[in-house]
């Protein structure tokens, strides 16, 4: 059985993604969890404080996942074993934090992850589908045309 991991009630990204927790404990649904601790070939552990993993948890399930490398936020994931309506909540949740530029690429890679999956969730790789072409849509559709860059 593994210690638990520590929650923290807050996260930052600032302009170039480096990774500020709020130390203080959670209040509410949502929290934050790194994992620091990389395992080793011989089976032993060792702490890493600027490459881990952080997970986003809601209501006590890990939702969301970022891959930290050199302090910095690098890639993210959703979870591949949401259900539909989790997955929504958290790209709610996400969005009204302030990470809502994450959640393309988040959804990158729970698509690329469920398309290989043999027992994927089918209601959950449509639903993430969706949500994926609406935001490529709409980013091409903000974007101006070539002759006014």
């Amino acid at each position: 059985m593994s210690a638990p991991r520590r929650r923290f009630r807050g996260l930052a990204l600032d302009h170039d993604e480096h990774v500020r927790l709020d130390p203080r404990p959670p209040k509410g649904r949502v929290w934050f969890e790194p994992l620091r601790f990389c395992g080793r070939e011989d089976d032993s552990f060792f702490y890493d404080s600027s490459n881990y993993s952080l997970d986003v948890v809601i209501a006590g399930r890990s939702v969301f996942g970022f891959s930290i490398i050199k302090c910095r936020a690098r890639y993210a994931s959703f979870s591949a074993n949401l259900s539909p309506a989790q997955l929504t909540e958290a790209i709610k949740t996400l969005q009204r934090l302030g990470f809502g530029r994450w959640v393309k690429p988040g959804l990158e890679s729970l698509v690329a992850l469920l398309k290989v999956l043999p027992n994927a969730d089918k209601e959950l790789f449509a639903l993430a589908q969706r949500q994926l072409d609406a935001r490529k849509t709409s980013s091409s559709a903000r974007r101006p045309p070539s002759s006014e860059r």
